[in-house]
């Protein structure tokens, strides 16, 4: 039989080959069709509902650690684990649609809110929330999937800079330069329609 670390390799081994493929026909899509249909946002979305659950999976042989031993592991990892979902429900209410957070609605270039100070706040947010996990979980198979999300975030964002550049054009690029990827300086844009 084999052990739980083995099985975990090999399931975040099967998360790395279906997400490349899910992300190769997201890409496809942006590409051929402009937007994502129900399908292509399906596939992405369960694509980070796998990672999430590789996630838990990878913490599963210690989530009830000795409270004594790793108050300020847990308690950092909390932290991070809070500021993750706050940041990324932020990214999500100001994207104010749910057909625009799935892709299938580009009818403005969203800057507001969150958006003046990181280009993708949402994933910002799942990065924070899985590296609370590693940070209160500490183990070899935690850091896997924090690797593994960040692949797959830094794919998302490659796919998604490509489709609102040509979408979007001198605004986007415009915003880019104006805006981290992910965060760096805190410059808001100014005079913007939807602020």
């Amino acid at each position: 039989m084999m052990s739980i670390q083995t099985q975990l390799w090999i399931s975040t081994l099967s998360f790395l080959i279906f997400g490349s493929l899910i992300m190769a026909y997201v890409r496809y899509e942006y590409l051929k069709l402009g937007q994502l249909t129900f399908l292509g946002a399906s596939l992405q979305v369960i694509a980070y509902g796998l990672l999430m659950v590789l996630t838990g999976l990878s913490v599963w042989g210690s989530l009830w650690p000795s409270w004594d031993e790793y108050i300020p592991d847990n308690w950092a990892g909390g932290l991070l684990t809070i500021l993750g979902l706050v940041v990324c429900a932020l990214g999500i209410w100001d994207f104010s649609s749910m057909q625009r957070l799935i892709g299938q609605r580009s009818d403005y270039l969203v800057i507001k809110g969150v958006y003046r100070y990181s280009r993708n706040p949402q994933y910002l947010g799942l990065g924070l929330l899985i590296l609370g996990f590693v940070v209160s979980h500490w183990s070899s198979t935690a850091w896997l999937a924090f690797v593994c999300s960040l692949l797959l975030v830094g794919v998302t964002i490659w796919i998604e800079e490509q489709h609102l550049g040509k979408l979007f054009g001198e605004a986007y690029r415009e915003y880019c330069r104006r805006v981290p990827r992910i965060i760096g300086r805190m410059t808001k844009i100014e005079g913007t329609q939807n602020e």
